[in-house]
């Protein structure tokens, strides 16, 4: 990567900042605080910066004193205090973004609204419907419609009573043996039956 970038190395912000302007850097990696300004002074608000310093790691400035020096404290504070009252962001709209931080502001973002959510809402509204209706056949079929299928209705057992005992016994090495009755060896049921035994 090194050997890929040397061939792109400019001696300076201003030089970097024009080879963007021409096409000959797509971009370009430098302190987040210089390369705010330059965009927020750009002729033409050309220029973007990228992340607003999320990208990389934010290390930001500090002030050197003395180990153990008298001012640590009030210095501390005092920067606390300028942060916790919103001074540090007024001034950083006022001396680093310029005249292009509105424009900026504009192209990069974009809030979320009800229209832009809609999606979700109505694949919430299906899935509740889904559900729904699923809930309803449950108990649909536990009341009323289970016992016709386990052959309660009609005195024989139905198919599916018949296929599921089938399939059951396969599985389980189980026979399942059934009284004979001259009804049954001419019904539907009783051949499937015979035929799952024998399968």
């Amino acid at each position: 990567m090194h050997q890929y970038m040397v061939k792109y190395h400019q001696t300076g912000v201003q030089d970097a900042l024009v080879s963007l302007k021409t096409g000959k850097l797509d971009a370009f990696i430098y302190d987040a605080a210089v390369l705010n300004y330059m965009a927020g002074r750009d002729d033409g608000c050309k220029l973007v910066t990228i992340g607003s310093g999320y990208i990389f790691a934010t290390t930001g400035y500090g002030i050197a004193l003395q180990k153990g020096s008298y001012w640590k404290r009030l210095v501390d504070l005092a920067i606390l205090g300028i942060i916790g009252d919103g001074e540090m962001e007024e001034l950083e709209a006022q001396w680093l973004t310029g005249i292009c931080h509105n424009e900026k502001n504009e192209v990069m973002s974009s809030q979320l609204d009800v229209d832009n959510m809609a999606g979700v809402f109505y694949m919430l509204a299906a899935a509740m419907a889904l559900s729904l209706i699923t809930f309803v056949w449950e108990h649909l079929f536990y009341w009323r419609l289970r016992y016709c299928f386990t052959g309660l209705c009609s005195g024989q057992p139905g198919i599916l009573f018949t296929i599921s005992r089938g399939i059951w016994s396969c599985i389980h090495g189980v026979h399942i043996e059934m009284k004979k009755s001259p009804e049954l060896g001419f019904s539907p049921q009783a051949n499937m039956l015979h035929l799952l035994k024998s399968a």
